[in-house]
């Protein structure tokens, strides 16, 4: 091999080595979770068959179960002890989102759920959350041995259904601009604020959920 041809190679390597380096998942303290959970569109076909396999031949109360675990890690991560308790969710900050997404930033905080209210669950910074929340409730199927087990597709679209309500709650509580040009609340919403603060601590005592079992 001539030694021009041994310096190509030599670039060549260092420019895959480069670019592996750049599109590999970030590593923030802990192994990430898959940032974007996206195949080909033949891949999506095959998991939304296998899906829907798995939901047409399971007994109702194997869904009931998950779906309450699902609302019970929510309620947990989240701390809320219902769903219109969303409303008051702190989004992550545009800040921090675009430098995750788009630089070199940090991954979202796995202690502190703050999610990107202004994207659906397929964005960058939302999808690492829920596949965080997705190796939660996995890892508390193995620890405490679940007589029902679900195949991580199957939970992944419930994570991903449940994060639709909330977003759903969320935006519609979102101020409206009246027609004088002034913002204004939802009726519905200003009352369940009002009831929140008063209400808090009752709720909280009230709680059905095991929280201690998803808290951090």
């Amino acid at each position: 091999m001539s030694t021009s041809e041994s310096v190509m190679e030599n670039v060549i390597a260092e420019g895959l080595a480069t670019a592996l380096c750049n599109i590999l998942p970030k590593i923030s303290g802990t192994l990430q979770p898959f940032p974007n959970h996206r195949h080909t569109p033949h891949h999506k076909r095959k998991e939304d068959r296998e899906v829907a396999l798995e939901k047409a031949t399971e007994p109702s109360h194997h869904r009931d179960f998950i779906l309450a675990e699902v609302h019970c890690l929510f309620k947990a991560r989240l701390y809320i002890t219902q769903d219109v308790d969303f409303i008051t969710h702190k989004p992550a900050s545009v800040h921090d989102v675009h430098a995750y997404e788009h630089e070199d930033g940090p991954t979202p905080d796995e202690n502190t759920i703050a999610f990107d209210l202004s994207q659906n669950y397929l964005s960058p910074w939302n999808a690492f959350l829920l596949e965080l929340l997705l190796q939660e409730l996995q890892s508390c199927c193995r620890e405490e041995n679940w007589p029902i087990k679900k195949s991580d597709n199957y939970i992944r679209e419930i994570l991903r259904d449940r994060y639709k309500c909330l977003h759903t709650i969320w935006r519609n509580a979102q101020p409206k601009v009246a027609a004088t040009g002034h913002l204004k609340m939802p009726g519905k919403v200003e009352a369940h604020l009002i009831n929140e603060r008063t209400q808090a601590g009752k709720e909280s005592r009230q709680a059905t959920c095991h929280r201690n079992k998803y808290e951090h």
